[in-house]
């Protein structure tokens, strides 16, 4: 059966044994083009709706043949030296309670990318006075390459 439709490409049709599926096979062909990643069980429910009266292990064996190659993603890896580039962001950690008063209380994250080195502090705000630390931290790097996250 699988050995018919990969023929059934090549060879004119007529040298292969008919099949239940024959008469189905361009709609899963299309299908199958336009939705690689369809399931083969969902194919036969669509199928079998159209009046295929054969097995779904039949129709597993034809899409097994007939599913396009998916060709993965390709990522560039991003290479740093060391002390180049760091990635800093603030975050919101919600209040907090300070004698009868509430506070938001906010966090400063620095992540160097070649070790991957974490540093964190926690702040009461997000001014130039509290992020002394983060200037101090960047200035450690010596081409002063940071990356802004923004949440």
């Amino acid at each position: 059966m699988a050995r018919c439709a990969r023929r059934s490409r090549t060879l004119p049709r007529g040298l292969c044994r008919p099949t239940q599926l024959d008469r189905y096979l361009p709609f899963v062909r299309d299908t199958l083009a336009q939705y690689p990643r369809l399931r083969a069980t969902r194919l036969f429910e669509m199928v079998r709706a159209r009046g295929y009266p054969g097995s779904v292990v039949q129709l597993r064996r034809v899409v097994h043949t007939l599913r396009p190659s998916v060709t993965p993603t390709l990522y560039r890896r991003l290479t740093t030296l060391p002390a180049e580039e760091a990635q800093i962001d603030w975050g919101a950690f919600g209040m907090i309670r300070i004698g009868h008063g509430t506070r938001p209380l906010s966090g400063f994250v620095m992540v160097l990318s070649y070790s991957r080195a974490l540093s964190a502090l926690f702040t009461l705000d997000q001014t130039l006075e509290s992020d002394k630390f983060s200037t101090s931290a960047t200035r450690s790097l010596p081409r002063g390459r940071l990356r802004m996250s923004m949440i």
